[in-house]
């Protein structure tokens, strides 16, 4: 199973280990030990291969030098492994052929094959770039015969050209895109030329689900949304069809102690802070602020929830990573894609101007269905009213939605 962000394939490691409470799937999610120090820690988890062929190998080692069994030169070589990285030292052994056997031993295979060799995974998990890059080190090419089936999460982002790496890497497997066409598309360059996205990027998912040209399998029950927010969602983005598998709630507590509208999970809070330009992007400095202090008392009242910013523009998104406590997550509505929360404050940030990007109904989608408990929207609400789908959005709320004592 691959995804296009490690955002994406994380919320997927979270959501197996959910699922898989009597951890019969054998899996791993593949990266490099140089990425795992490079990404932010709330994409780590247990499984990533760097700890993962550790832990396993570690475990394997024990189990030989407690028996008196032959030795498995397979283990041997993972103890050669351990001990070229510093795990293991050969004094903790309790075998002496064991001890022996390790001293100046060469292993047959790379660290990598003999992992899969040894712990033979159900699941492989991972970016499509990283997924690619291991199964491309030496001895792998035989692995990547056995793959039948790629799962491609978040599909809607996967540009034409690594869909391409991803047919070539796994020439046997049968490919199946999971995604939504009205949430936002592959990343590009603005500067780029229009032939050259069309060829290099495009729109995979779009062009598959288009005209029946492939095999589809509509899926429209939402289980992360409150049901209030799943049917504004499906009114505005989906003609209707989506269907909650929640109960609608009227009471939120943990809004209220804020002096928040607390009858319905959606709520705007309006502002009068004036954004600043800042080079091609915008910061409002007060209005993350604002947002960071919301956090923080909502924080209070729900200490094991989990609390995410999302910012429009990447200069107010800069601003709240520097200033943002430990509890609260931070990205650009952009790079939230696939993750959710239980509780999100939308920074809208613009308060004149051009419309366009803030005003994109795919992004807007993205940034609103993130949430599983309520979802902050903050701004300036006339201006946001003279945008088309943000005004289409205030039109389904009652002024019971809506804040305006900041």
């Amino acid at each position: 199973m691959v995804g296009v962000t490690n955002s994406a394939v994380t919320s997927a490691v979270f959501a197996l280990q959910d699922i898989d409470r009597s951890r019969k799937c054998k899996f791993v999610r593949l990266m490099s030990d140089e990425n795992r120090t490079r990404i932010a820690s709330e994409y780590l988890t247990q499984h990533d291969y760097p700890v993962k062929w550790r832990s396993y190998f570690t475990q394997r080692v024990r189990e030989q030098d407690k028996s008196n069994s032959q030795l498995d030169w397979d283990v041997v070589d993972a103890a050669v492994f351990l001990r070229q990285a510093g795990e293991l030292k050969i004094k903790d052994l309790r075998r002496r052929d064991f001890r022996s056997a390790i001293f100046k031993r060469a292993p047959e295979m790379s660290r990598m094959q003999l992992f899969f060799h040894l712990y033979r995974p159900d699941l492989v998990m991972g970016t499509i770039s990283s997924v690619r890059m291991a199964y491309s080190h030496p001895g792998m090419s035989n692995f990547s015969s056995q793959i039948s089936l790629t799962l491609v999460d978040e599909a809607s982002q996967m540009p034409r050209f690594a869909f391409i790496t991803l047919c070539q890497s796994f020439p046997t497997s049968r490919l199946v895109l999971f995604g939504d066409i009205r949430q936002l598309p592959p990343f590009s360059d603005s500067q780029l030329p229009a032939d050259l996205h069309r060829y290099a990027v495009g729109n995979i998912l779009e062009d598959a689900s288009s005209y029946n040209r492939f095999p589809q399998l509509p899926l429209f029950k939402v289980h992360r949304c409150p049901r209030q927010i799943t049917t504004l969602l499906s009114n505005t983005f989906y003609e209707g069809s989506l269907v909650s598998d929640k109960d609608s709630c009227v009471f939120f507590p943990e809004l209220r102690s804020l002096g928040l509208p607390y009858t319905h999970p959606l709520v705007f809070v309006n502002h009068n802070f004036k954004h600043k330009a800042d080079g091609t992007s915008v910061i409002n400095v007060e209005e993350a602020l604002l947002a960071i202090h919301f956090a923080k008392g909502l924080f209070r009242a729900r200490r094991h929830a989990s609390f995410a910013v999302m910012s429009f523009y990447k200069s107010t998104a800069a601003f709240v990573e520097d200033n943002a406590p430990e509890f609260l997550q931070n990205s650009t509505v952009d790079g939230s894609q696939g993750r959710e929360y239980d509780y999100i404050f939308i920074l809208t940030s613009r308060t004149s101007g051009n419309q366009s990007f803030l005003d994109d109904p795919k992004r807007i989608n993205v940034a609103i269905s993130r949430t599983k408990v309520a979802c902050l929207v903050l701004g300036s609400i006339d201006y946001l009213r003279s945008a088309r789908t943000w005004c289409q959005i205030m039109k389904t709320l009652s002024q019971e939605n809506f804040a305006y004592n900041y």
